[in-house]
């Protein structure tokens, strides 16, 4: 007990219970400190708030430890206003039947310059609701006032009495409260609430809630509860204001914005929106518009954009039209939407269906023969390297035109040109619509057949040698088509550019032969 009493000697000193409620405390620690019954939350209403978190976490230790000590500091203001800093201590001793309590000590250590104020307060979040409460009597008059009015009224309680309640009311709002005061009289014990704003004496308005309740019956009045409601009509305001404008900016942008939630839901959308996927109120009915087999990558970047950071692009087909469309998909967080993968996302979606279509033109001009109109070299070992990348089987044959340069001198390029227009496009006529045909340079072709049968290849090369039998007129002449074909299949392991050194190998080796006649020898296969 010594030991005890030279631990809170000069403090002030209170013993709880687990509770925290204040219990007795032994004679001893009465003599040697001041005991303070106060209950916990006047004494630390006297505490700066950046010490409350501490005091409780040493209380909370110190119940689940019996026999230690657990301390903390904490700045303390008196009544002279000064700031001290001040040792809590707590020390459970619960189990000792001769105090049975957990006493609690503050030692004073002295003056200490002011706690720092936090660094952005949010004293609304405390501040007390203005609450004015009135009784009337059934024309209005005011017969008792309860709460500030002087800051919601802008006068006193006592200027209020005994004049009309309706003297408050701003003029743009007095028909609407008139309405419901006489419908409120009409029904006994009933309730009613309302909106309005208070004209004040300086010229200022204030928007309130009023709450009324018919006791004339009962009480003898009619009783109105008014809460000051200013802030949160300005939030709605600024809210308001703020849709408004988002919504007038989204509204001119030249693409659909849009916003899902945690569910997939379109919680908000812009006029564009609606124009490319017309009444679509979620994410499974812009799917469901889509060509199927670009349904799947749509959801897929869907996913990828709620599971991270990143903004996730897709481009996908709709099935209707054949319109393509390019979606841009970002996460967006939302406190109130839980669920596994967070909340929604926000996102964008373009027609860009000109923009693809350009592509493709743009590609197949790089990739077309400007003579012929046929494919090009380029195009050519495009879809050569395709075809032997994917393991298809295919037949590739290279044809080099006869005695081409005798039409050039004796006919001029003119007539070569023809020449040269008219066998490409008889080669194209004489094979499959999804063969592919084309000039490779000069006057060499390449043909490129896909998922040809084996043994096949002397019915391609006779149709191919057959389309060219007509002779072709060329103004002042006719020239007699002669074209030597190589024909190869790719291998096992090979790439494009040696089946295509094989196949310039065969047309050379078909051209020595000189056996164009004979269409069994008119190919190496």
């Amino acid at each position: 007990m010594d030991e005890l009493c030279d631990l809170v000697r000069d403090t002030v000193v209170v013993g709880r219970n687990p509770q925290a409620r204040p219990v007795c405390l032994p004679t001893p620690f009465t003599e040697v400190a001041r005991p303070d019954a106060r209950s916990w939350d006047v004494q630390l209403a006297q505490d700066h708030p950046s010490g409350f978190s501490a005091v409780v976490d040493a209380w909370w230790s110190a119940v689940d430890e019996p026999g230690e000590l657990v301390t903390t500091q904490v700045h303390h203001q008196r009544g002279d206003r000064e700031w001290h800093a001040v040792e809590v201590g707590h020390l459970n001793l619960l189990h000792q039947p001769s105090i049975g309590c957990i006493v609690t000590y503050a030692r004073p250590l002295g003056p200490t310059d002011p706690p720092p104020e936090p660094e952005d307060p949010d004293r609304a979040r405390y501040a007390a609701p203005l609450v004015v409460i009135q009784y009337l009597d059934e024309i209005g008059i005011v017969l008792q006032t309860e709460g500030d009015a002087e800051q919601m009224f802008g006068i006193t309680a006592e200027e209020l009495q005994d004049t009309s309640i309706t003297e408050r009311l701003h003029p743009d709002d007095r028909d609407e409260a008139l309405a419901m005061w006489l419908e409120v009289l009409a029904s006994p014990d009933t309730a009613r609430t309302i909106q309005h704003r208070v004209a004040r004496p300086d010229g200022s308005a204030l928007w309130i809630q009023s709450t009324v309740v018919n006791r004339l019956a009962t009480d003898g009045a009619v009783l109105v509860i008014s809460q000051d409601i200013s802030a949160r009509r300005a939030q709605e305001a600024a809210l308001a204001t703020s849709e408004q404008e988002l919504r007038f900016l989204t509204d001119v942008v030249p693409v659909g914005v849009f916003r899902t939630d945690a569910h997939d839901i379109v919680t908000f959308s812009n006029a564009r929106w609606a124009s490319l996927v017309g009444e679509a109120t979620s994410l499974s009915d812009v799917v469901a518009l889509l060509h199927p087999d670009d349904r799947d990558e749509l959801r897929a970047t869907h996913d990828a954009a709620r599971a991270s950071a990143s903004v996730a692009i897709a481009r996908v087909r709709t099935e209707a039209d054949d319109r393509h469309l390019e979606f841009r998909l970002q996460r967006v967080a939302d406190p109130a939407e839980t669920d596994d993968g967070g909340g929604g996302v926000i996102g964008t979606v373009d027609d860009v269906t000109g923009a693809v279509v350009r592509a493709i033109e743009l590609q197949a001009s790089v990739e077309r023969d400007p003579l012929t109109g046929l494919a090009n070299r380029r195009g050519l070992r495009r879809t050569l390297e395709t075809a032997v990348g994917a393991g298809r089987d295919a037949l590739v044959l290279f044809g080099d035109l006869d005695d081409f340069k005798q039409v050039n001198d004796e006919w001029g390029h003119a007539a070569g040109d023809r020449v040269l227009t008219v066998i490409g496009h008889r080669m194209r006529d004489a094979v499959r619509p999804g063969d592919v045909v084309g000039r490779w340079g000069g006057d060499e072709f390449l043909v490129i057949c896909l998922d040809v049968p084996a043994g096949t290849e002397r019915e391609v090369l006779g149709r191919l040698h057959g389309a060219l039998a007509e002779p072709i007129d060329v103004g002042d002449g006719w020239y007699h088509a002669g074209v030597s074909l190589g024909a190869v299949r790719p291998g096992p392991g090979e790439n494009s550019e040696t089946v295509l050194r094989r196949a310039d190998t065969a047309m050379y080796e078909a051209k020595r032969n000189r056996h164009r006649d004979k269409v069994g020898d008119a190919g190496t296969v």
